[in-house]
């Protein structure tokens, strides 16, 4: 997506394996993975989601509704979560400044799914990515993930993001086929499959 911007616009740029480095006149700037130097001005935002999703409805974009707690420290605080979030299930539970989908439970249908997950999942844990520790819950709206590139308010470029996906062979395990899978994505610079053990529970 970022080298179709480029040739779009017509600026140079060089990739090596997860590594772009873009051109322009007597400036450059250096991505991995799309992570870059340039977001100080929207630091802020886009680590803390429940702003992101302050600003979107401020413009008219539909949004889940949230509510943001405090890091779990005691039991106490676990159930404030829990009987005070005022949500209808199902639910998102997620950190509010993570990133790279860590934490990020969805579909949750009951309150017993949502105690074992703040539990074990979040209560008094470090957790990656995240420095505040706070975790939003939302309603689980249903529907397709797009990643959209935009440069000077112009949309250069939108992906359509699906999730990963094993078909089963009647003889060998999920962890197998996943690891079969994630030899080649690696290989290829991808990200590697996680398995989610509450989801395959749950079905």
């Amino acid at each position: 997506i970022l080298k179709k911007a480029c040739d779009s616009i017509g600026i140079s740029y060089n990739l090596e394996g997860n590594i772009i480095k873009i051109f322009n006149n007597d400036k450059s700037i250096i991505f991995d993975r799309l992570y870059n130097n340039l977001n100080i001005k929207n630091k802020k935002n886009k680590k803390n989601k429940d702003i992101t999703s302050k600003l979107l409805s401020e413009n008219n974009l539909p949004v889940p509704n949230n509510k943001v707690f405090n890091k779990i420290k005691s039991p106490k605080d676990l159930m404030n979560i829990i009987f005070n979030h005022n949500i209808p299930y199902p639910l998102v539970v997620k950190p509010n400044d993570g990133s790279g989908g860590k934490k990020v439970f969805v579909n949750i249908k009951n309150i017993t799914e949502q105690y074992n997950i703040l539990l074990n999942d979040f209560s008094n844990q470090n957790i990656k990515f995240s420095e505040s520790k706070k975790i939003m819950i939302e309603n689980y709206i249903e529907g397709n993930d797009f990643r959209i590139l935009c440069y000077k308010n112009i949309i250069l470029d939108v992906v359509k993001r699906s999730p990963p996906y094993v078909i089963g062979d009647g003889e060998n395990t999920i962890k197998f086929l996943v690891d079969k899978q994630n030899k080649i994505k690696i290989s290829n610079g991808h990200h590697k499959i996680q398995i989610n053990e509450l989801f395959l529970n749950k079905n």
